[in-house]
């Protein structure tokens, strides 16, 4: 029973925390790449950012 009040405020305190994170620099550049281009040119811009293709690819989808 206790492990269930611990994973109870463990969700709200971490649905409270994320409810009022501000985006930092590298998510919100990687959020507009995503936004803006489309997959082919998100691919080739993804080869200089240095960064694994899965996050930017998962926002594309979001944004469609």
């Amino acid at each position: 029973m206790s492990k269930w009040i611990v994973f109870i405020i463990y969700l709200l305190i971490t649905g409270l925390v994320n409810y009022f994170h501000e985006p930092w620099r590298d998510e919100t550049h990687t959020w507009l790449l995503a936004r803006d281009l489309n997959i082919g040119a998100l691919f080739d811009c993804l080869i200089t950012e240095g960064a694994m293709p899965l996050w930017p690819l998962l926002l594309a989808l979001i944004g469609l």
